[in-house]
């Protein structure tokens, strides 16, 4: 971050009620956050795009000490970054109510990398939590990353599948990155910021509000390549992030569930509305193009596992039934952080897959 760069636009998002839809009204009529500073309150009330309420909060952030502002971020190690500057996701310009700026902890997503959006119900039942961390951990296994809310449920099995897998995952929140909601995540949270980030376009301190989270759907589609739900009720939440998925032209996915089970209503209305059938990972890895490359790379590379030693130990152990990860380092005398490191380049080029938690098998 650069302070004289990005004082301005900072400063801009701590005006009180100065919500994203707001301030782009008002960048419609003053061309940058400095601009809007530098007025005069005479020159806002010309303008008659504020209330009085709103002017008042304009000319009460001038008087914010914003180095002080700056300094407290840094001390936190949250960074800040806004439309027009180099560290902002390239994915998000593409739309027209993306975020004008972001507040993260960790680093955020490259703008080439693979990201597969996953929700569902916070109250989900054991299945289902299997499930979004199996489907995560396999697309971790060929590097994509998985982009949830953080949320207890289902949004937290996402997230464990994919650090489970070393893969990358980010959490979109619907309050100040620097407030881990639920509490009970806390662990995870740190998790996510070291192997990922957590983002929000809520000031630090903000804290969460109900119409809030709805919002933050929105940048967890915009930052997908693909979109999951795993368990929703009929009117779940979750289906808000579905609603701009498809609004973004993004593909959706849902897990099929038993019918007449509250929790698999949202995802059976969805498979019947046109959304594809997700059982595994790699239905989402196909519609991303992985799958079909790592096929075409294992025809011409298939003797790269004889050539390197190491992964060919672990790999003359397995077969096309699943072994469990126990028994796969007692063939090898291997310690466990060695063969987990081998299975997951394994399972990065296209030779071992992960059908069943800790069971690892060769690719058919």
């Amino acid at each position: 971050m650069d302070f004289e760069k990005d004082k301005y636009w900072l400063w801009m998002t701590h005006v009180k009620e100065m919500w994203t839809g707001k301030a782009r009204k008002v960048l419609n009529s003053f061309d940058s956050p400095e601009e809007l500073y530098m007025a005069k309150q005479q020159e806002l009330e010309k303008t008659g795009i504020f209330t009085d309420a709103d002017i008042y909060n304009i000319m009460a952030a001038k008087q914010m000490d914003m180095e002080n502002v700056w300094h407290n971020l840094s001390k936190k190690n949250i960074r800040f970054t806004h439309v027009g500057h180099s560290g902002y996701p390239e994915k998000l310009l593409l739309y027209g109510d993306k975020p004008l700026w972001l507040f993260y902890k960790g680093t955020l997503p490259g703008n080439e990398e693979k990201l597969a959006g996953m929700v569902g119900a916070r109250n989900c039942s054991r299945y289902g939590v299997a499930m979004a961390e199996k489907i995560s951990r396999q697309l971790g296994g060929y590097g994509v990353g998985v982009i949830s809310g953080m949320a207890r449920g289902i949004d937290a099995a996402a997230h464990r599948g994919a650090l489970q897998a070393g893969a990358k995952t980010y959490a979109v929140l619907g309050c100040g990155v620097d407030i881990c909601y639920p509490r009970e995540n806390i662990e995870l949270y740190m998790e996510i910021v070291a192997h990922g980030s957590v983002m929000s376009e809520y000031v630090p301190g903000t804290e969460p509000l109900s119409w809030q989270f709805p919002e933050r759907n929105r940048i967890i589609s915009m930052l997908s390549d693909v979109v999951a739900v795993v368990e929703a009720k009929k009117n779940s939440g979750s289906l808000i992030t579905t609603d701009y998925a498809l609004q973004y032209g993004k593909e959706i996915y849902a897990l099929p569930g038993r019918v007449g089970d509250e929790l698999s209503c949202g995802c059976n209305e969805l498979i019947k509305s046109g959304a594809s059938l997700l059982t595994e990972g790699a239905d989402m890895l196909y519609a991303m193009g992985i799958f079909d490359n790592l096929e075409e790379n294992n025809e011409k590379n298939n003797c790269k596992i004889i050539l390197e030693k190491e992964n060919e130990v672990v790999y003359s152990c397995l077969d096309l039934l699943p072994k469990n990860i126990d028994d796969i380092i007692k063939k090898t005398g291997k310690t466990s952080s060695e063969v987990f490191g081998i299975l997951t380049q394994l399972m990065m080029k296209g030779f071992v897959v992960e059908p069943v938690k800790n069971h690892y098998a060769r690719r058919k």
